[in-house]
């Protein structure tokens, strides 16, 4: 059973089964892959049935063109229901998608940084080309005309590493009164905006991204020629990012009476992860703390108040994609789903298959990013809420109300 796991994982399986004998052995606990494994297997072969392939007679290459024209399909049903034409570009659709989501977006309110309280820090600091680039003499002038949330996000991409630095030193005299209940926001740059902002870009990122340190959604409206699964793949992507966001956003509310909650915050603007322990050396993150809390209904009313359960909700990015449009359905539950056989591994998890599509990948370089993480999260996790791991998720959790170090479980 370790090496479907393995493979989907691509660690050694020698290596595999070495690590998974420990926690066995830590936790007492045996059978943890295998029931994953039965699990994967199982959901694999509904999606194969509901796809009109045999179980016991499907290759690789099949199962993965099959996902493929499936995504295609779906694409064009997503449309239809968004009103996006099919001939559309790829500013149109990302700029669609977009405006789609953002009341979406409004409705999930976060504890976030004041927006008062972020133009003291950008009053503080020297944006030099974003100055030039949106043609203002002053950084005064420029936070009186413009949304400080959008300037924030514009500086990220077009200064320099000495102005991260100065926000992350301006973040040292963050207080618990600097912050607030908000609604996240979702900002795509206008087609004029952003092509002043790429031309003056320090550096590259993903036309959909987050900045949970501000909890804002940053869409850009790239121009790519092919656009086959990006209206599927860029609202997988908002919502992964704003599940993201939400995830930050709650640890920073445990986090608010600490003493060192600059550090936590800064912890979020520079890694984007936030390490809580270890376990057997493996690092336990705040977002596998975040999902397993919120499985926990006793863990979520012993934390009261300080975050409320749907601060701990977890986001389904298949479930709400198959709410905007039912024929969407297909995917629900493939976000750790992979098919594997003697040479290939094929993700079902959307996101993958989308990239496959939209950058036309072969089969032998196919995408299996998103299945990979969502497979060792969910072992992770598996593992946590056994003895004697539970107990020490459980005092690690109450610790996070707490002024508190790492915790080291070797």
């Amino acid at each position: 059973m370790t090496k479907y796991l393995s493979k989907i994982l691509q660690i050694n399986e020698a290596v595999f089964n070495n690590r998974i004998s420990k926690l066995e052995q830590a936790t007492l606990q045996t059978g943890v892959d295998i029931r994953l494994t039965n699990d994967i297997r199982i959901g694999v072969n509904q999606k194969l049935h509901e796809l009109g392939l045999d179980p016991n007679d499907t290759t690789a290459e099949e199962l993965y063109n099959a996902l493929k024209l499936r995504v295609l399909d779906d694409e064009n049903k997503l449309k239809k229901v968004l009103g996006i034409k099919e001939s559309a570009g790829s500013v149109e659709i990302l700029t669609s998608i977009s405006e789609h989501l953002r009341p979406f977006a409004k409705d999930q309110e976060v504890w976030s940084i004041k927006k008062s309280a972020l133009k003291k820090m950008l009053l503080t600091t020297k944006m030099t080309k974003t100055l030039k680039i949106l043609h203002y003499r002053s950084e005064l002038s420029l936070l009186k005309r413009e949304s400080v949330l959008e300037l924030y996000s514009i500086a990220m991409l077009v200064e320099g590493e000495s102005f991260r630095h100065k926000i992350l030193h301006a973040m040292k005299k963050m207080s618990p009164s600097d912050f607030e209940q908000r609604p996240v926001e979702l900002i795509c740059f206008d087609k004029k905006r952003w092509d002043v902002i790429s031309g003056a870009m320090k550096k590259h990122t993903s036309p959909v991204y987050s900045m949970p340190e501000i909890n804002t959604l940053i869409v850009l409206p790239v121009t790519i020629t092919n656009t086959k699964g990006l209206a599927i793949l860029s609202m997988s992507l908002i919502l992964k990012e704003l599940r993201h966001i939400k995830q930050h956003s709650a640890y920073i509310k445990l986090r608010t009476l600490d003493p060192n909650l600059h550090i936590h915050v800064q912890t979020i603007a520079q890694q984007g992860q936030i390490p809580v322990f270890t376990m057997h050396n493996q690092q336990v993150y705040w977002h596998h703390m975040h999902r397993l809390i919120g499985r926990s209904n006793y863990l979520q009313n012993e934390l009261g108040p300080h975050v409320t359960p749907l601060d701990l909700s977890w986001m389904s990015i298949e479930s709400h994609l198959s709410k905007i449009c039912p024929d969407l359905s297909f995917w629900k539950e493939t976000h750790q789903l992979a098919f594997v056989s003697n040479d290939h591994v094929v993700s079902l998890h959307i996101m993958d298959v989308c990239f496959s599509l939209l950058f036309d990948i072969n089969l032998e370089d196919s995408r299996t990013v998103f299945v990979k993480e969502t497979v060792h999260d969910e072992l992770l996790e598996r593992y946590l809420e056994k003895p004697p791991f539970l107990r020490v998720f459980q005092d690690e959790a109450y610790k996070l109300t707490d002024i508190e170090t790492n915790l080291v479980y070797a």
